[in-house]
């Protein structure tokens, strides 16, 4: 039997923490082609960049850049999964002037950030820096867009911009220049999939939907550059269909994998150099990150990834069942184990079913799973005060057990 398209089996949060095709053109494919739904997977895309490590670390996050951060500053055991690009999508956008930005006002991201950290880790390898005759303006990440206005009115004199835009076309408009690509200095897996195993275990089914959904997706990148371009468009709205096939061609197809692969020796010199450049030591390997191989499971009970305070245990294993549980694969279910003994039932008592004759049994007990209700004694017992049981015959008459009123005690007998 065939599942309808529009029926999932799974779900999945799946964050981005930088705005622009750099991180968002996989899924933004995945998406659109309808690979997610193919997979059975719903995936709720957010915007994380702004949000804290632990609310980023209970989803899946596109930005492995900042999650090799954490993980060397913070000991947040995120792991790679998945390998979009090597190539970091950054540029230094610059106005007319000396190719060389010493002495000159750079716009860039904070230091701790991980754009912010592969810009100075370029610019230390030329010479540069902020203690070497730059004036650095930290911005906050976005869109750009109050950079391009600063270069036009001259309050900086270079900006670190990213794929929400083409530098090229942008520097060809306003007479501006690239001094450099990014990704031409230093190489380093940034954008793909990455989970924190103490809160989503990589073998979930949710994930490795996704990851399915968006090698499908890479393999349109390489397969179809008409679909490529044309979804690359919704990114760059400002651009010509000529630019962005360009931009398509020149830093798109030549640099994204096909497969989600890692390479070894790029991430173990990458982990190096933010880790030198962060001033922390290298406590993880590029095989302990990057977990990219089909052939290497992630072992459940590694011992180099503790379980953390903050994320709730019951996502520590796998989502249990398949497509013949009752809701199979749900990324952060409980896992299947000892369950408490089922509740007893009501007791049933006799009580009165309204008029005259036989009462009937009808269950008294509280919602839910509390203690039932206690029995309610017998009129007659209420009246004097003295606990007593229902009736199980007929109902008690009018003046059992009844105080007489005052006019009967003084006459004896019923007005």
């Amino acid at each position: 039997m065939t599942r309808p398209r529009d029926t999932f089996l799974y779900t999945l949060g799946l964050a981005y923490v930088g705005r622009g095709l750099h991180e968002e053109l996989v899924a933004h494919i995945a998406d659109q082609q309808g690979y997610y739904a193919d997979e059975g997977v719903r995936v709720a895309l957010h915007d994380g960049c702004s949000w804290d490590e632990e609310r980023l670390r209970r989803g899946a996050a596109v930005g492995l850049g900042r999650a090799l951060l954490s993980r060397l500053t913070g000991n947040i055991p995120w792991g790679a999964l998945q390998v979009t690009t090597a190539r970091p999508l950054f540029w230094f956008l610059a106005r007319p002037g000396p190719a060389s930005l010493a002495g000159r006002r750079l716009a860039v991201h904070a230091p701790r950030t991980a754009p912010g950290c592969f810009a100075r880790i370029v610019l230390r390898r030329a010479g540069l820096g902020p203690d070497r005759g730059i004036r650095t303006v930290v911005r906050p990440p976005g869109d750009y867009g109050m950079d391009l206005r600063r270069l036009h009115d001259g309050s900086i004199d270079a900006a670190l911009v990213g794929s929400t835009m083409a530098p090229e076309a942008m520097a060809a408009e306003h007479g501006w220049q690239v001094l450099a690509w990014v990704g031409d200095h230093f190489r380093i897996p940034t954008a793909g999939v990455a989970v924190d195993p103490t809160c989503i275990h990589p073998d979930d089914p949710a994930v490795q939907a996704v990851l399915r959904a968006h090698r499908r997706a890479l393999r349109v990148i390489h397969d179809e550059p008409d679909t490529t371009v044309r979804h690359m468009q919704t990114f760059l709205g400002r651009h010509t269909s000529v630019e962005v096939r360009a931009r398509y061609e020149t830093f798109v197809a030549p640099y994204f994998t096909t497969g989600g692969q890692a390479d070894p020796a790029v991430g173990a010199g990458a982990i190096t150099a933010v880790a030198t450049e962060l001033g922390v030591p290298a406590t993880v390997t590029a095989a302990e990150f990057y977990r990219t191989a089909a052939t290497a499971p992630w072992a459940p009970g590694e011992p180099a990834l503790p379980r953390r305070r903050g994320c709730p245990a019951r996502l520590l294993e796998p989502a249990p069942g398949g497509p013949g549980s009752a809701r199979p694969g749900i990324a952060g279910r409980r896992p299947a184990g000892p369950t408490r003994p089922p509740a007893p039932p009501p007791p049933r008592v006799r009580v009165r079913a309204g008029g005259r004759g036989r009462g009937r049994c009808v269950p008294r007990s509280r919602p839910g799973n509390a203690a039932p209700w206690p029995r309610r004694p017998a009129r007659s017992a209420r009246r004097r005060g003295r606990p007593g049981r229902p009736r199980a015959g007929r109902p008690a008459a009018r003046s059992g057990g009844r105080r007489p009123s005052r006019r009967r005690r003084r006459t004896g007998r019923r007005r």
